[in-house]
């Protein structure tokens, strides 16, 4: 199903969204998940733009801004000056030290990996640097320690292809192609999440049928509908109705947004961001009714390199940034973010939800190319000296001084 129009899927984790969720998690660790949410929701209301306003048909969108944030928070251990700046602004992390930010990212993602027995969650941060690249302990240490990545030999893409397709089970094979990994290449941060979740109540098989799904361009077609009729935490307003579906125990969920008749998914997207979505989390009310959605799954792949500097992250990308606490370079080179891949997979069924995301994000080292040579002009038009000299000694053989050429 290549585009999305009546419902709006977004399988974001909503630990800091309720009052009962945030109150089992530290208060710095609801402080960076909404530092999360506000650089995921303004990535997302950028790609949906571009997404739908494209001369091509609109694709499935599927974002997670959980692991682009995690794989560029273990990059800000290694960047300094405004380069740092640059990078926290853009990824809204500025209320919280980096020492405050790294702790509170172990006990986020210690809180949702034990979040719920009924409910799988992975989440993996790994380090593949150039063999022969002096990386510094002021960022290595806090890397492992935070965000347990350690370093390994960085021997061409496929190695980093290998850990994702562990890490992600199987859901995203590959995250880099080989031209990917060049010989300037010098380290590879990647974050991995896996997410499987069966319904705190499923929906039953039998009710499955078949039912028009309408497409952005005003045809319909015929897709598998799931539907249930119970009591659901719901909320609607005159731009949209949204619905809660709980996982296991009920902590983590999906949240699915439907434009109203008469609006549509581009307005939807473009209104969405972090206070918008958690005025409307906390209006979700329990009342009975009927959900009808469909069955779906989509797997999307981008490079955000753009979107990002858009964002406010240019400097980290060019070679005037400063990436000194990351490894110990020649004087003269530069290090700078040359790429960042993200891929997602998901999975919706009468059971539950699968889904897994990876972010790669590949830095260079180099040295600046010299200066280019201003031509010169020399007209030997006036008396000169001339010699005759042996290049492998320095000796003058001869040596003369002609005022007069004949």
């Amino acid at each position: 199903m290549k585009t999305l129009r009546g419902f709006l899927a977004i399988a974001l984790s909503a630990w800091a969204l309720t009052n009962a969720r945030a109150a089992a998690a530290p208060a710095e660790s609801v402080q960076v998940a909404d530092s999360v949410n506000r650089f995921g929701f303004s990535l997302f209301s950028r790609l949906a733009a571009e997404n739908l306003a494209g001369p091509k048909p609109a694709e499935n969108l599927f974002i997670s801004p959980a692991s682009v944030a995690w794989a560029f928070d273990m990059l800000l251990n290694g960047a300094a000056g405004p380069t740092l700046e640059a990078m926290t602004k853009t990824l809204e992390a500025g209320g919280l030290s980096l020492a405050q930010l790294n702790a509170a990212n172990l006990a986020l993602r210690q809180s949702l990996e034990s979040a719920d027995p009924k409910v799988e969650i992975a989440i993996a941060n790994g380090l593949f640097g150039k063999a022969g690249v002096s990386f510094l302990p002021a960022f290595l240490e806090p890397v492992r320690r935070y965000y347990a990545a350690k370093l390994a030999a960085l021997d061409s893409a496929e190695t980093v292809n290998a850990w994702v397709n562990e890490k992600t089970r199987g859901k995203i094979p590959t995250i880099l192609k080989p031209e990917n990994v060049t010989p300037q290449t010098i380290l590879v941060l990647v974050n991995a999440i896996y997410f499987k979740g069966l319904w705190e109540k499923p929906f039953p098989k039998a009710a499955t049928a078949p039912q028009p799904f309408h497409l952005l361009d005003g045809s319909a077609k015929p897709h598998p509908m799931m539907s249930r009729s119970a009591r659901f935490r719901y909320y609607e307003d005159a731009a949209l109705q949204a619905i809660r579906l709980p996982y296991g125990s009920g902590r983590l969920g999906m949240v699915v947004v439907l434009p109203a008749q008469g609006s549509s998914l581009k307005a939807l997207a473009a209104g969405l961001d972090a206070g918008r979505w958690r005025s409307l989390v906390a209006g979700l009310k329990e009342r009975p009714g009927k959900l009808v959605l469909p069955r779906f799954k989509a797997e999307y792949a981008t490079e955000l390199s753009r979107t990002l500097k858009a964002m406010g992250m240019e400097l980290p990308f060019t070679e005037q940034a400063d990436f000194k606490k990351l490894a110990q370079v020649p004087p003269g080179w530069w290090v700078k973010i040359s790429a960042v891949f993200h891929k997602t997979f998901v999975e919706v069924s009468e059971e539950g939800t699968e889904a897994a995301a990876a972010t790669a994000v590949t830095m260079l080292a180099g040295s600046a190319p010299p200066p280019p040579e201003a031509p010169f002009t020399m007209v030997v038009d006036r008396p000169f000296v001339a010699a005759i000299e042996d290049g492998a000694t320095g000796l003058v053989l001869f040596l003369g001084a002609i005022v007069a050429p004949q």
